[in-house]
């Protein structure tokens, strides 16, 4: 199939039939997130990734074995991996740092962008700011005569 114009429909249609066996259905209004009817199963599945937010590991085996049961697939229960998004998690203080090493170097080589000439720390150029300056960055008071509707001074 691959190559043809409504592949990615065709394995999508597959994929809701074949996970609707097991309990699990797209979301009606997000995308690619999938949720069971009755377990605490929430998925994401983004062209050949799935991320998965479970309660309870037994719920994540279920995700798994219906996915098995047409598609070979990969485990890794570190989640340090997703969408090419290398994830730092930090359960003790709940956050997780997402990052994407060497990804700005690897830009810049495959699109053979020049190096600067010095270092770019912004997207623009910076004015340093003259603090203690006297002059006043204000318009001053327009004092002139106001117009009517035709634009003739009124006065």
């Amino acid at each position: 199939m691959y190559g043809l114009p409504q592949a990615g429909r065709l394995a999508y249609d597959q994929l809701v039939l074949n996970l609707g066996r097991n309990g699990y259905q797209p979301c009606k209004r997000t995308h690619g997130l999938w949720r069971h009817v009755t377990r605490p199963v929430l998925s994401s599945l983004v062209v050949d990734d799935f991320g998965i937010k479970y309660v309870g590991k037994q719920h994540a085996q279920h995700l798994f074995t219906s996915l098995r049961e047409n598609y070979k697939i990969t485990e890794d229960w570190t989640g340090e991996l997703y969408l090419g998004i290398k994830l730092n998690w930090d359960y003790k203080n709940p956050t997780v740092d997402l990052s994407m090493p060497n990804y700005v170097s690897e830009a810049l080589h495959k699109f053979q962008h020049p190096a600067p000439y010095r270092p770019e720390h912004a997207s623009h150029d910076w004015t340093k700011p003259a603090y203690g300056q006297r002059q006043q960055f204000v318009t001053p008071h327009d004092d002139s005569d106001l117009l009517n509707q035709d634009g003739i001074n009124r006065g």
